[in-house]
């Protein structure tokens, strides 16, 4: 099983835009926004990618020409 890599950016780790959301959050007393590294976000593209999905958890779309049968009756399965 692969190790999920860390999934939030240290405060050091922010960009100066990502620095000013933060410091502007704190003005107001709001939450501080949480960016995520660039390695999270591409193991969850992977994962949600070998799963079927696009990177927001849509379904990718395949024309039914392409699929096989099986690949067609899972995704019916699926979407129920």
């Amino acid at each position: 099983m692969t190790k999920t890599p860390r999934r939030f950016k240290e405060r050091s780790e922010l960009t100066m835009d990502e620095e000013l959301a933060v410091v502007q959050a704190q003005r107001r007393d709001d939450p501080e926004p949480k960016f995520e590294t660039d390695e999270y976000r591409q193991a969850r593209r992977e994962h949600l990618e070998a799963g079927g999905f696009d990177a927001d958890g849509g379904e990718l779309e395949t024309p039914l020409e392409d699929m096989t049968p099986e690949d067609h009756f899972n995704r019916i399965r699926r979407t129920k």
